[in-house]
């Protein structure tokens, strides 16, 4: 029996999503999902297709044929593309690639490596507001220190990574996500991120003093870093969804999920098999 567990993030004052209404709908990219066995990441001759592999641009979701290939008319706006990794395998590096919107046909491959076989269960860390900043240095390493005892199978972090984003310039928001990414990367779990209101770049202007058209403005900057900022992936025969429910207007921000994402959520849940039994887990962050 397979599950679906929605992972809502709702750290402090739950995730959002905020879409830009322009799409690239002329943009084509095509693609293979494959068993990358040498870890080279290059699909060589020896190397299968995976099929029936979601692959999405966080508006449309698409699956992968008997040879492993998709093709998907691209109508997001984030310049992101990810593959929806299944329960079997793991991402080499990153689960999602950025777009070339310059160009009307493109190729994205997504190699995955399968995992050591399991037992059937797996067990996972869910921590929050990491805040990370120079100053909470010691308390990340006490956090690594209790994923090598527990050695779990994965980890989330739902929100509030850094410190704060909302209120100081780019330099410092900068700062302090690209330490985040240092010390997560210490991390010897494969970790899996939603954002939360300190990831949200600049809003406050009169105390960030951050111009609306700068190009990490409002969630640009989560994205930049991190790829999606709402996605899915399986494990252990279980469909993790991360949801975004912060929303932005003028200084403040408020939570809220809009009728996009959850236009998308239809259509990643209509990838996942009907005999599937669903199982709706709401925690602080992970839904």
């Amino acid at each position: 029996m397979r599950y679906v567990v929605t992972i809502h993030a709702i750290v402090s004052l739950f995730f959002s999503v905020f879409l830009n209404a322009q799409t690239s709908s002329s943009i084509t990219i095509s693609g293979y999902v494959f068993d990358d066995l040498n870890s080279n990441g290059v699909r060589d001759a020896n190397e299968k297709g995976l099929k029936d592999v979601s692959v999405s641009d966080q508006v449309n979701v698409v699956t992968t044929n008997d040879e492993g290939l998709y093709q998907i008319k691209y109508a997001g706006s984030y310049g992101i593309l990810f593959v929806s990794v299944p329960t079997a395998y793991q991402s080499e590096k990153t689960f999602w690639q950025r777009v070339d919107t310059t160009s009307t046909k493109s190729q994205i491959n997504f190699p995955l490596r399968k995992r050591a076989t399991s037992t059937g269960t797996f067990t996972f860390i869910q921590a929050s507001d990491t805040h990370v900043s120079e100053s909470s240095l010691d308390r990340m390493q006490k956090f690594r220190n209790i994923v090598d005892s527990v050695k779990p199978d994965f980890v989330i972090i739902t929100g509030d990574l850094v410190r704060d984003a909302l209120r100081v310039p780019e330099t410092e928001a900068t700062r302090l996500y690209e330490l985040f990414l240092t010390e997560i990367n210490k991390t010897t779990a494969p970790v899996w991120l939603v954002p939360g209101n300190h990831e949200i770049f600049g809003i406050e202007r009169h105390l960030s003093l951050v111009s609306q058209q700068n190009s990490l403005y409002g969630r640009k900057m989560y994205r930049h870093y991190f790829g999606p900022d709402y996605y899915s992936f399986n494990y252990g025969g279980i469909h993790f969804i991360g949801l975004n429910s912060l929303e932005f207007e003028d200084l403040w921000y408020y939570g809220r999920i809009d009728s996009i994402q959850l236009e998308w959520l239809k259509k990643d849940l209509a990838t996942v098999s009907v005999t599937t039994t669903y199982r709706y887990i709401s925690a602080r962050t992970f839904l």
